[in-house]
């Protein structure tokens, strides 16, 4: 809820109070400002709770602990590597299924890929892939760079990696939020797939033609 949301981050509540977007009533709850309440009547919606914020946050070590026993879901992707896949797949084929997860989510409704999960739901960390790239700050910014030149600028926007220390293991969570128009690759991935890659329950498929437009109307509009 946004009340659980407010209290984990207080700081940027505040910030939120003090544009004027959201406020907080006597008895400590919160609520959407009319400015919000306007915006969002003006989009053509009756009204805003402020019990769903409708974005992603950066999740807490503890939540990610979670999530590594977890099942996959809509707005769940858990992969083992990012790129030091150790056997015969190539470094970019193993980037391009994290960023396809990506594209995935950002075309639908944001959520999170954990890096460093194994398909048994064991932690694996990222060790391998880190000390490829060099240091941690290093593997961040290979990723970025992925990011910005098979996804674009609307990616680096939208995308947020961080590490997670867990049980002395780096585990890398990337949280999507959902973008406001259709997402399609600057350059293939995935063995030279375009298209409009989306997440449906726990996978991520790629549309062409027909799907792609019938998606984009329901979507967005």
């Amino acid at each position: 809820s946004f009340g659980e949301f407010a209290g984990l981050y207080s700081e940027s509540a505040a910030r939120l109070e003090r544009l004027g977007i959201i406020r907080r009533e006597e008895g400590g709850d919160w609520q959407p400002s009319r400015l919000l309440e306007l915006s969002h009547r003006f989009e053509g919606r009756p009204k805003v709770s402020a019990a769903y914020s409708g974005m992603r946050v950066a999740p807490t070590d503890s939540l990610v602990r979670t999530w590594v026993e977890a099942d996959e879901s809509d707005i769940l992707e858990k992969k083992e590597t990012l790129r030091a896949h150790g056997g015969p797949i190539p470094d970019e084929k193993v980037v391009d299924q994290v960023l396809k997860a990506c594209l995935g989510l950002l075309n639908a409704d944001g959520g999170y890929v954990l890096v460093g999960v194994s398909d048994q739901k064991e932690l694996t960390g990222i060790g391998r892939d880190i000390k490829k790239c060099g240091d941690a700050d290093r593997l961040i910014l290979f990723l970025t760079d992925k990011i910005e030149v098979k996804i674009g600028n609307v990616g680096t926007d939208l995308l947020s990696p961080r590490l997670h220390d867990l049980d002395g293991l780096s585990i890398l969570c990337i949280t999507v939020q959902r973008c406001p128009s259709p997402v399609f690759p600057v350059k293939p991935i995935d063995d030279g797939k375009t298209g409009l890659f989306v997440r449906n329950n726990n996978s991520t498929r790629q549309l062409l033609a027909q799907g792609a437009l019938d998606y984009t109307k329901r979507q967005w509009g």
